[in-house]
This record gives structure tokens, C-alpha cells and sequence, in this order.
């Protein structure tokens, strides 16, 4: 018996999207791709996309164990494709006070042992190493999308979802459209378009949150010192990313709960860019020629990301928060290789 190809929808243009667009598109339906409008961007192109574990091991919570799953699945996804954009590095966590960090880091190191630290880092006496993978969101979806050239795109903004007989309906500003399938992985904008489908999934929204984020950005071509690779010295809650593959330079970020505003807080983002100079024995650029990129999360219920199915033929992939580079790859194959995609 020939099998029947389904007409599905994905809603979003961030990495959940770009994943479950792939996952998908192996199986072989019709797929449409509708991505955010300019008033509410996808957060993925807005992010620092650094995928780290940071000490993050199993047996300690679910929702270590479910990143490190995840983890372990972005890694094998990325030795089995070698999708562009994706590069490996460092990350530095230097801290103060080491009983903050033990059950993250309960072995650790002192920066006076380190040569490089202690050249180019003050302040702060002891660090951990982490393994990093430095992600660039426009190369990586270029990659995805040239996988999955037969992917229709439309670029408008999903006003209602809705479930009518057996088929799902979105509607737009142009008019309504009817699919088999719905994937949802809008990030903040899944909290109003999944509203009312399912009770439990309900409750999980509701005790959910959009956080606004904002980071300093500048070509490497302004920034005077030369790092070798991509690094990230994480001082304590605050970073500098050196992406030499990317020749950028970030600085950052802000974190404001229950914000979905993209508008930026010139206080919050003085505090960054002084505090990270102090930590450094390195000459920063001048603030006013850092580019300021702001982006909304969308922080899950206890932090804890949900993907699943809503309602009968409608998917959901959410609250991914800051673990969206890592989360994002399992969600997508879990959804299509074990439910109602056949």
C-alpha cells in the first residue's frame, strides 16, 4: 500500500523549526515553513548559540538528564551530517566563590596555574574548562534549507490556530489555510497560539514566561587582540565570545523576566560591558561601537522545555529557553520518528 503524504505546517524560524523542517523532510510530506513577521523575530538569530554542556552531568535532576541526552543527540546529528555553521571551541567559567559552583563543577582549577588565563584574565582566582560548540545561526539554516529545497516558505504572521473537523487551520492577514499537521515551535507566540487545546499543556504555559536578552556585538576587525580559536571566558554570569569563524566579537547578555520587550536597557547593558573590561588584561572597543541584538526566550515551566503532542494532528515544540541549541535537534527527531508521522 502506497503511503499517503501528509501537507504540514511548521510554525516558527528558529532552530526547532529549521530541526523538524529536516526531520520532515526525510520522511518525504509536503511541508510549509511560516516564519515569524519583523515584529516578533525568531530569538535563534538573536542569541550567542553557544551549545555547552557547563558541567551538566546525568543522575542529578531530569532536566540535567535530558540535556545531556540532548547533548549526546546534537553531537551524533553533527558527526552524521556535518551541517555548515557549526564550530568547536572553549568556554571558560571563572568564578570567586567555589561553593556556588560545586554541584555544577565540583572538581575545578586555579587560574594561576593556567598560563593563558592568567595573561589575559583578572580578578577571578579559580575556572573550569568546557568543551563548546560556537553556532552560526544564519550559515546553520542556509544548511538546513539547502537540505530541504522542496520546503515552501511564507512570510507572514499566524494570527489563530484551530482545530475544524479533520483538518488543522491557521489564519493570517491574507486568509486561512488548511493543513494535515501542524508543528508549533514559535517560541513566546506558542503561548497564545496554543492556548486552549489541551488542559496539562495549558498549565505548562501558564507557568511559563518570555525573557528578554540583549548583547553587544562588533567585527572582529575593530577588536585589537587576536585569540588563536573561538573562546568564551565566562566571567561568573556574564560573557565574552570571541568567534574567530564568525569574525565577531560578543559581549553579554541582559536577562529581564516576564519581558517580552525589545527595547534595550541602557543601564543593564553599562553594567555588562564595565564589568567584563574589569575582568580582562585586554583593551575592549569602545561601547558606543558595539551594535546592541536583543531577542526574547521563551523559559519553560521549571526550566524544562516540552515537545509533544497538543491535540490530535497539532505538535508543539517549546520553553527551550537557553538550551534551544541543544534541545532543538532531539525534539525534532523524537516528534517525527516515534509519533503520528507516517
Amino acid at each position: 500500500m502506497q503511503k499517503q503524504t501528509k501537507n504540514i505546517l511548521i510554525i516558527g524560524d528558529g532552530i526547532a523549526a529549521w530541526c523538524l523542517m529536516f526531520e520532515l523532510n526525510r520522511v518525504g510530506h509536503k511541508i510549509t515553513q511560516i516564519s515569524h513577521d519583523e515584529s516578533s523575530p525568531a530569538c535563534s538569530p538573536r542569541s550567542t548559540s553557544i551549545n555547552c554542556l557547563r558541567g551538566t552531568t546525568r543522575g542529578k535532576s531530569p532536566l540535567g538528564d535530558l540535556i545531556c541526552e540532548s547533548y549526546e543527540y546534537f553531537e551524533k546529528f553533527n558527526l552524521d551530517f556535518s551541517p555548515a555553521g557549526i564550530y568547536k571551541g572553549m568556554e571558560y567559567q571563572l568564578f570567586d566563590n567555589p561553593e556556588k559552583w560545586l554541584r555544577r563543577y565540583p572538581e575545578y582549577f586555579k587560574v594561576q596555574d593556567n598560563d593563558f588565563l592568567i595573561e589575559h584574565t583578572q580578578k577571578l582566582p579559580h575556572y573550569f574548562p568546557n568543551h563548546a560548540y560556537f553556532i552560526d545561526p544564519v550559515e546553520l539554516k542556509n544548511w538546513f534549507l539547502d537540505q530541504c529545497p522542496c520546503v515552501s516558505i511564507m512570510n507572514e504572521r499566524v494570527i489563530e490556530l484551530k482545530p475544524v473537523d479533520s483538518k488543522r487551520i491557521i489564519s493570517t492577514s491574507s486568509g486561512e489555510y488548511s493543513f494535515d499537521q501542524i508543528y508549533v515551535c514559535a517560541g513566546k507566540d506558542s503561548l497564545t497560539l496554543l492556548e486552549g487545546l489541551n488542559s496539562k499543556v495549558d498549565y505548562y504555559l501558564q507557568h511559563s514566561k518570555p525573557v528578554a536578552g540583549s548583547y553587544f556585538e562588533i567585527s572582529l576587525d575593530e577588536v585589537e587582540h587576536e585569540f588563536e580559536n573561538n573562546l568564551n571566558l565566562y566571567f561568573d554570569k556574564y560573557s565574552f565570545i570571541y568567534r574567530k569563524d564568525q569574525n565577531i566579537l560578543q559581549i553579554g547578555s541582559s536577562s529581564t523576566n516576564k519581558s517580552d520587550s525589545y527595547e534595550i536597557d541602557e543601564n543593564a547593558m553599562s553594567i555588562i560591558y564595565e564589568h567584563v573590561k574589569s575582568h580582562l588584561k585586554i583593551d575592549l572597543p569602545a561601547r558606543e561601537k558595539f551594535k546592541i541584538i536583543t531577542g526574547v526566550r521563551h523559559k519553560g515551566f521549571k526550566r524544562r522545555p516540552y515537545w509533544g503532542e497538543v491535540a490530535p494532528n497539532i505538535f508543539a515544540v517549546c520553553g527551550l529557553y537557553k538550551n534551544a541549541y541543544t534541545f532543538a535537534f532531539l525534539a525534532a527527531n523524537n516528534l517525527v520518528a516515534k509519533k503520528l508521522v507516517t
